[in-house]
């Protein structure tokens, strides 16, 4: 393994953070003509060639912070300009402060800052989670007795297909990929069930799969039943009507006139009344002292709201969600993901969701986003439970797979202390 110094030689100017009395490093530096900065809260006396500089990290730390809230330009004293910050055995109460205040320095050229230890020098800015973005469904509360049910409850209303069929049905569709919305899972049971009628006999894990197998999605599940039937399965086929069912069921007559500006189609109480609260409140409460936080979600801006209130995280500003009705594409597709690490300015990224197209969001924002680190993680929820769950969660990416959203802040900590 390289050793932090071959590392360092890369770059021009250079400040190492928390120096302590150990200016070996940076006097090297110095030596091979790079322009080194030492920085410490009592910096000691600098060898020949670097300067040395007094700041506090965790107070330069604050003082950004509160700057990007009141929208001024942060200060980001002796660390503006350099081409890597990094340093060594930096004690674990400076690490956090460190990372956060100093990962959205404006690096020039735009290289990765680091920090590093002695023995075994990694990218902590990249590993350490400074966001942690949140889907709502099977995360921040339970939906099994409210979109789920309204997908179930919607087809056996307008197409009269078996409610235990409609449930079989709606977990491998999500597995198959291109489900985040459940407007197009109800449609999709729907085609399925117009489908049957026509002799279509097929069961729902195999009609899953096949839909996978076309690019999932309710583009795959049109192609797969014109193959199977023809596509005048469509004609007696009404997303708006299920819509509209769907949405009645789910919001309540009063929420449904609130939210979808006109009279319901039939009269309900709204499934989204009951939504029990998955994460406790002293999840959120760590989890906002350890990282950014930020939702990314399939649902629509007033029905997150909705849900983000109730789990006491109605603060997040309007930045810091994506939602359906945004002008983002949505699950799998990786923008939502890359947009809200760019605004939270994040190095490293964990999007914590209950599907796979969660988990590969996040493999997707990777891949496509080089320059910081996403990490997806498999909650076991929502619709995957059990060692299935956590096979498929693997099998899709997962960086880990956990029981419940409270499980969270543990696992950031040990990130953090580990560089896991």
């Amino acid at each position: 393994m390289r050793s932090l110094s071959d590392v360092l030689t890369r770059y021009d100017r250079l400040v190492e953070v928390g120096v302590g009395d150990r200016t070996g490093l940076a006097a090297a530096l110095a030596d091979a003509g790079h322009e080194v900065v030492i920085v410490d809260i009592t910096p000691p006396a600098p060898p020949p060639g670097v300067r040395a500089v007094r700041d506090d990290v965790v107070a330069r730390a604050e003082s950004v912070e509160r700057a990007r809230r009141d929208g001024r330009p942060p200060d980001f004293g002796p660390y503006a300009g350099a081409d890597a910050v990094y340093a060594r055995r930096l004690p674990p109460e400076l690490q956090r402060p460190a990372l956060r205040g100093l990962s959205t320095a404006p690096i020039e050229p735009k290289e990765k800052t680091l920090l590093a230890r002695t023995r075994q020098w990694r990218m902590r800015n990249l590993a350490i989670p400074d966001a942690v973005v949140l889907d709502i469904d099977g995360v921040l509360v339970d939906v099994a007795d409210s979109y789920r049910r309204a997908i179930v409850e919607t087809v056996v209303r307008e197409h009269g297909l078996a409610a235990d069929l409609a449930r079989a049905t709606v977990q491998p569709l999500k597995n198959a990929g291109g489900f985040n919305n459940d407007w197009v899972v109800t449609d999709a049971i729907a085609l399925y069930t117009l489908a049957r009628d026509r002799g279509y006999d097929t069961v729902p894990e195999a009609f899953a799969d096949d839909v996978a197998r076309a690019g999932g999605g309710l583009t795959g599940v049109r192609a797969v039943l014109a193959d199977a039937v023809g596509t005048k399965v469509e004609a007696d086929w009404d997303p708006d009507r299920l819509r509209a069912v769907f949405q009645s069921l789910y919001l309540g007559s009063e929420r449904y006139r609130e939210f979808e500006g006109g009279d319901p189609p039939l009269d309900a109480s709204g499934y989204i009344e009951d939504e029990p609260a998955l994460i406790d409140a002293e999840t959120v409460a760590a989890l906002r002292e350890l990282a950014d936080l930020a939702a990314l979600t399939g649902r629509p801006a007033q029905e997150a709201e909705v849900a983000l209130s109730r789990v006491g995280l109605g603060d997040l500003p309007p930045e810091r969600r994506v939602t359906m009705d945004g002008d983002l594409p949505g699950k799998p597709d990786p923008a939502g993901l890359v947009a809200l690490a760019e605004r939270l300015d994040a190095r490293s990224v964990l999007f914590a969701g209950d599907t796979l197209d969660d988990v590969r969001t996040a493999v997707a924002a990777g891949e496509t986003d080089s320059t910081r680190t996403y990490r997806g993680v498999g909650v076991l929820t929502g619709g995957l439970t059990g060692e299935s769950g956590r096979t498929k969660y693997k099998d899709a990416g997962a960086w880990r797979v956990v029981e419940s959203v409270n499980d969270l802040p543990g696992l950031v900590e040990r990130t953090t202390n580990t560089n896991a």
